[in-house]
């Protein structure tokens, strides 16, 4: 009965009649942490595709699939012979099976399916096959099933299917604790496991993370291991209302389009960890400002010892009795 209501079809949202055309917009709190941090950013995403592409992982993923761009599968390809998996490529995979296995194709790409080649031959054999599917991928029972049903509503964002993680009427907002499974870097190829969750409390999708976590701390550097997961800890807001979806993090606030909708709808991860340069704020998801009772300008500071001198010359009075700083907000 339970597994029944979880993949009964999603009720509909309050949808507009329009679309808009593909975009997406990145403004970085400020331009020092934008060259120190998109770089980073670039690199992690090799990081996490080398984490799940390695021989070390096939126990756990039996295949991965990747998009790699046509000038580059050869030698791809080549690299996962090397070190003992075998390779296959497509050319087309449905769009429902993208989505779940996290995958976004490029013009001029194809699909590299890599793993034990048994797994790999029986992944292309059986593409249309959801059941025998998610075997071969180790996927939660039911993943692809309701990644199906969830492109056939014309949704195609990990958000919309966590409003409606229970097949219930969308809630305008709704809040998770964060963890390992936050969907919000995976436009940057960001992500501790290498498919997409139908829910941020799958119990398998949280014990494969917490086993390529393990393995990645023994793949990675230590500086690259730490910078991976602490940027999926931090905490993040996504909001989509008119066809534009809004994500905001402590370091940038990104735009795009989604799903045109009449209402807001809005998920916030919450976490208690922050980078130590993040922006501040008072909305979520920033840190709070540290509050400053006092300036410590130096002008501001000569400006008080001026006043303190002339009022101790007009009025007879010692400026040692009048403050060194004063509220800010004077």
């Amino acid at each position: 009965m339970k597994q029944s209501k979880l993949l009964q079809h999603m009720k509909p949202l309050d949808k507009l009649p329009f679309t808009l055309h593909p975009f997406r917009r990145i403004t970085w709190v400020n331009e020092s942490l934008k060259t120190e941090w998109e770089p980073r950013l670039e690199k992690m995403q090799h990081h996490a595709e080398e984490v799940f592409s390695t021989a070390a992982a096939e126990g756990l993923l039996p295949v991965y699939v990747n998009n790699v761009r046509s000038c580059e599968t050869y030698g791809y390809k080549k690299k996962m012979y090397s070190m003992g998996l075998h390779a296959e490529q497509l050319s087309a995979m449905p769009v429902f099976i993208q989505k779940a296995l996290a995958v976004n194709p490029q013009t001029g790409s194809n699909f590299i399916i890599s793993g034990r080649r048994r797994e790999v031959i029986s992944f292309i054999e059986n593409i249309h096959n959801i059941s025998t599917l998610e075997e071969i991928t180790a996927l939660p029972p039911g993943t692809l099933t309701r990644w199906k049903r969830l492109v056939n509503t014309g949704l195609d964002d990990i958000h919309w299917l966590y409003l409606n993680e229970k097949g219930r009427a969308p809630q305008p907002e709704k809040n998770f604790q964060n963890n390992m499974l936050n969907p919000c870097w995976r436009t940057f190829g960001i992500a501790a496991i290498p498919h997409c969750p139908v829910s941020m409390h799958c119990g398998k999708s949280l014990a494969l993370a917490a086993q390529l976590r393990s393995l990645a701390e023994d793949i990675l550097s230590p500086f690259d291991y730490t910078t991976l997961y602490e940027v999926l800890s931090w905490p993040a807001e996504w909001s989509a209302l008119h066809g534009i979806a809004e994500l905001k993090t402590p370091l940038f606030k990104m735009a795009g389009n989604t799903t045109a909708t009449a209402s807001k709808y809005t998920i916030q991860y919450l976490s208690e960890r922050y980078p130590v340069h993040g922006v501040r704020g008072r909305m979520f998801p920033y840190k709070a400002p540290v509050k400053l009772h006092m300036s410590a300008s130096e002008k501001f500071r000569r400006g008080l010892i001026y006043i303190n001198r002339s009022v101790g010359k007009e009025q007879g009075e010692s400026c040692k009795s009048l403050p060194v700083a004063m509220p800010a907000t004077l």
